[in-house]
């Protein structure tokens, strides 16, 4: 089983790549208050700089505030697609260790519940369990709204225990989604610890049937089958995409080396799995990123659990952009995760940095094809505040596509961009 032990998450070496947690007697400084203007520029420091500082725990809580801010208003104008894109994209922003209780305040709150409703009407257990453990810390002891929240979790996890039906690999697997849907969304040892356990056991159960099919040749009921065979093939990348989202690559190792998960994990994935661990280069993370990315090509049929596995590529995207933020398949990879994640303004910064001074007249066209794909789904939407700061962040890029020498060369051309964001205006 896992060599975790109890509050922590750091397998058995105690080390992992990603930001450190706080030193301790390090004074903790105020939210910085983050404006809409400067919201993409500080959204593109924390993605660049990730020491753990009092300073950088300030501007992440400001940050934060910010996305929910834009999460709330998005469920307030009915569009619950993007506020619940927006609120995970304002906690995966969070490592564990970052969270305060004064990152989140009464847009936090509506964006929170707007999320609720969203998973809960999808059946997202875990992810709608971890946000309204959230909501509840945020609403006063005794009141009406907090009393009834309480009373809807009690009954959420009694009903979870009581419909777990079925074999033991379906018992097994409906707990790993949902504590691998909690630890997502929840930032802390307890939750990670949760869900890789739930992980273990389920790939555990499943090695047990292969061996008993192995000596008996009699297969298990056809709903074990089907759970028992995804857990063979996907397991140790499910417990490595877990880990990834959080940027700890050494601990994703550490688990898998010391559990059931070692004994299926594929071992070209697992030898590039140990590379961004151990040597830990921009290029050793591109490659993981491009295995994940591969898992994307066919959601229907994948058997890591979609969302663990964006999750998996954002902290991938993150990491290697530290690393190396020149990179342009990291940098579009980690722009595309941006707009995924309801933050499109501070995908033009990402890019920006990655095309520099002199890129080729074909990278700055992916990059400005790029823009305009993302403000073309802003006027869809209507979102046109959303779509200035897009604009205003793309400054530096429209100045290098009216360079003489790219003038015929790059298309879609800056004239075209400032053309589209005329449109936008104009229809506000």
């Amino acid at each position: 089983m896992l060599c975790l032990g109890v509050g922590s998450s750091l397998g058995c070496n105690g080390t992992g790549t990603g930001p450190k947690t706080p030193i301790e007697g390090q004074v903790a400084l105020s939210p910085v208050a983050v404006s809409e203007a400067d919201f993409a520029s500080a959204v593109h420091r924390l993605l660049r700089e990730g020491e753990a500082t009092p300073e950088r725990s300030a501007l992440l809580a400001g940050v934060v505030r910010q996305q929910l801010s834009h999460a709330a208003e998005h469920f307030a104008g009915a569009d619950d697609e993007r506020g619940t894109a927006a609120v995970v994209g304002a906690l995966y922003l969070m490592r564990i260790g970052d969270g305060r209780p004064d990152m989140f305040d009464d847009d936090s709150a509506m964006a929170f519940e707007g999320a609720v409703r969203r998973f809960s009407a999808r059946g997202d257990e875990g992810r709608a369990m971890a946000l309204m453990a959230m909501l509840v810390d945020l609403l006063p002891a005794g009141s009406p709204r907090r009393t009834a929240l309480e009373r809807h979790m009690k009954s959420l996890e009694q009903w979870m225990g009581e419909t777990r039906t079925g074999g033991d690999m379906t018992r097994l697997a409906a707990d790993e989604r949902s504590a691998v849907g909690r630890a997502l969304l929840e930032p802390s040892d307890e939750a990670l610890t949760a869900a890789a356990r739930a992980i273990d056991k389920w790939i555990l159960r499943a090695v047990e049937y292969n061996v008993l099919y192995q000596r008996t040749k009699q297969l298990p009921p056809r709903d074990e089958v089907t759970e028992a065979y995804r857990a063979l093939q996907s397991g140790g990348e499910s417990i490595a995409a877990l880990f990834l989202r959080y940027g700890r690559a050494r601990e994703a190792l550490s688990v898998i080396d010391g559990s059931a998960a070692g004994r299926i994990a594929s071992p070209s994935f697992f030898a590039r799995l140990r590379a961004a661990a151990m040597d830990d280069t921009a290029e050793d993370w591109r490659l993981l990123a491009r295995d994940f990315a591969r898992m994307t090509f066919d959601e229907e049929g994948a058997m890591v659990d979609v969302e663990l596995v964006h999750a998996a590529l954002w902290g991938i995207a993150v990491e290697a952009y530290r690393r190396d933020p020149t990179s342009l398949a990291i940098g579009h990879l980690l722009a595309d995760k941006l707009v995924d994640l309801g933050m499109p303004e501070v995908a033009p910064l990402v890019l920006a940095d990655a095309l520099g001074s002199q890129p080729s007249a074909v990278s700055l066209s992916a990059v400005t094809s790029a823009l305009a794909a993302t403000l073309s789904d802003q006027y869809e939407a209507g979102t046109s505040e959303t779509a200035r700061r897009i604009f205003a962040a793309s400054s530096s890029i429209l100045e290098l596509a009216d360079q003489p020498r790219y003038l015929a060369k790059v298309k879609p051309t800056a004239a075209e961009l400032r053309q589209l964001m005329a449109s936008i205006e104009l229809r506000t």
